[in-house]
Order: structure tokens, then sequence, then C-alpha cells
């Protein structure tokens, strides 16, 4: 996540009342008013819907340990937009937005406050979740046991890869997406495959063999692409 200057929003800031908050035109990321600033008791901080990048000052010294839930085998209790999460406190995300670069899809997120897991887009009902705390013993979690995703507009091709960032470039661009990262998930993956019959089947990164001769006996033409 790109850091944003002091000179382009400080200055606006300090001139906020304490737990006010106003929106101005990031200067070199369009025209809109994109730029959310506010002034709060411990610190000023700021983030641009536009670009995602964010900045903030602490008026005195704090540091934040964010600890994982004790649980972590539950289906989340309530979501919201992650976006509305970020903007809330950018410094609780920052570190997990620029590590797992999600920067270019805040807004196609949900984030979950009792597990502490950001979620992806996605029609199969697993629940797949990242944790954002960096305490948790395992990174990406699913409460089914079965890691998997799908989501997109339904078309003759479909890409199946174990990159969470392929799979949301993927959504964005309104193309079907199947994201797998066990063998649970890959069964799952087949199943829909199968159920879809697609012309084609895009293999993205590396899978196990016997995934692979599932999907050649699902689909017409199964593609390898980079990335």
């Amino acid at each position: 996540m790109a850091r944003i200057e002091e000179r382009l929003w400080l200055d606006i800031a300090k001139r906020l009342p304490v737990g006010d908050d106003i929106k101005v035109i990031h200067k070199g990321c369009g025209q809109r008013e994109s730029l959310f600033i506010k002034n709060e008791a411990d610190s000023w901080w700021c983030f641009c819907h536009r670009c995602g990048g964010t900045s903030r000052i602490d008026k005195q010294y704090q540091r934040i340990v964010q600890r994982a839930p004790a649980q972590t085998g539950w289906f989340p209790k309530a979501t919201e937009a992650f976006m509305d999460s970020v903007v809330k406190n950018p410094r609780q995300f920052a570190d997990a937005i620029k590590r797992f670069r999600l920067a270019g899809h805040v807004s196609r997120l949900t984030f979950s406050p009792d597990t502490m897991r950001v979620y992806l887009p996605d029609e199969s009902k697993n629940w797949l979740g990242l944790d954002v705390t960096g305490g948790a013993m395992v990174r990406w979690y699913s409460p089914t046991k079965t890691a998997y995703a799908t989501a997109g507009r339904q078309d003759s091709a479909v890409l199946v890869t174990r990159d969470h960032v392929k799979y949301l470039d993927s959504v964005a661009a309104e193309r079907r997406a199947c994201l797998v990262m066990n063998r649970l998930g890959e069964r799952a993956c087949a199943a829909y495959l199968a159920s879809l019959r697609p012309t084609n089947v895009l293999v993205q990164g590396n899978h196990p063999r016997a995934f692979l001769a599932e999907l050649r006996a699902i689909t017409e033409k199964l593609i390898y692409v980079d990335g």
C-alpha cells in the first residue's frame, strides 16, 4: 500500500476538530473527492478510496498488537465491507494489505470482526478466509475444511488457480475463476466444473497430477497459462 505524502493531507487533518473527518481531492489521483482525512484523539490519518494509499501520524506513541481469536473453527457471525473496516482503522490493516497484495481489491472483500479474517467474493459458501492478525496458526482457513472459492461471470473458459490475487484479478475482469488450496478444494472444483462443462479450463500455477487428470477428463481443452 502506497504511503501518501504528508504535504497532501496533514495540514488539513490538523485543522479539523477532534473526531471530525473530511473528503478532498487526492492530487495526482483523479478529480473526485477520494481522499478521506480524519483527526482522532490519538492520531491524524488519511486513506484514498481510489488508489488505496494511506498515511497516519500518531499524536503520541501507541502500538497496536493484534491477536488472533482463540477459536478459528466457526463461520463468521457478521461481516462488513472490508473498505469500511480499513477506513475506520487503516493502520490495523496496512500490513496485511501490503503483504498479501490486496490494495487493488479492497472494495471486493469483506471482513468479519469476530474471526478477524478477510473473505473473498465467493459463491461456494465455504467462507475461505485470510487471517489479518498474523497470529493465527493457519493463514487461509475454511470452516467447511474445503479451501475453495468460485466467482465471476460464467463463460466458456474458467481459470483454476492457487493464487488469490490471480483469482481476484479474474473476478474483477468479470471472468469465472476457481481458487483451490487443498485436496477437498480440488474435489469441489472438479465437481463444479463437471456440472458446468466449460469448453476451456485455464490452469495457472502448479497443481497435483491427479487434479490435472480430473480436469482433463472434464473439459474439451486444458490450457496452461503463465503468471
